[in-house]
């Protein structure tokens, strides 16, 4: 099973730097920035990999709130570890690693505006039995006491730029999943949900008497 473990977590204008971590080879990485509308994002770190970008994301929304996710798979670890935003602007930028992860983890996404409590992602349905859900909830300012709910477990919030929460839930089964987070107020929101496949597949497993059978032609 996918465990997810926030690294931290970093707020400035212009340039980001988020650690430097120790982080788990093999392990993936998921990237949560709020930001000043019309900022330009973009996210990189010193080590190999590729990150991308997980799905559209908000450039601007109620107030001149952005925001993103994004993620690096089959994370090459070690120590020293640091992941830069770098924007026109100001934001905070903070790091989750799944370790337990599969090499090629990211499975499915959606992201949705929300002004109401409970702020709700779109539904998802996941391809494997045993993944990790990540849920991203982004509001203006007005907005506080960001909660993780529908099973669902909070790793952070904070209200260093705009207001946001990250949690995670372990999935078990294969279908639909999504994130959902109160808050106090009525601000305008932006809520993700984001699924990584756990080491294994979770898939479903035939009897070694069974197995034998049918390589035998007789079941």
């Amino acid at each position: 099973m996918g465990t997810a473990t926030l690294l931290g977590n970093a707020t400035g204008f212009g340039t980001i730097n988020a650690g430097p971590y120790t982080t788990t080879a093999g392990s993936t990485i998921v990237l949560f920035a709020n930001f000043d509308a019309g900022a330009s994002p973009t996210f990189s770190h010193n080590k190999s990999g590729s990150i991308t970008v997980t799905g559209a994301g908000f450039d601007n929304f109620g107030t001149s709130v952005g925001s993103r996710i994004a993620r690096l798979e089959n994370n090459p670890g070690g120590s020293g570890h640091t992941f830069t935003l770098t924007m026109s602007g100001g934001g905070h930028l903070a790091v989750v690693e799944i370790v337990g992860a599969a090499v090629a983890s990211y499975d499915v996404s959606n992201q949705a505006a929300d002004t109401t409590t409970p702020y709700d992602s779109p539904s998802v349905t996941t391809t494997q039995a045993a993944e990790t859900a990540i849920g991203y909830f982004v509001s203006e300012s007005s907005g506080t006491a960001h909660a993780a709910v529908n099973g669902f477990t909070s790793l952070l919030y904070s209200e260093d730029y705009w207001n946001c929460c990250v949690a995670y839930k372990s999935l078990s089964s294969a279908g639909a999943v999504n994130s959902s987070f109160t808050c106090t107020g009525t601000p305008a929101g932006q809520v993700y949900v984001a699924t990584f496949k756990d080491q294994g597949g979770g898939g479903t497993a035939v009897p070694v008497f069974l197995h034998n059978l049918q390589q035998q032609g007789i079941a």
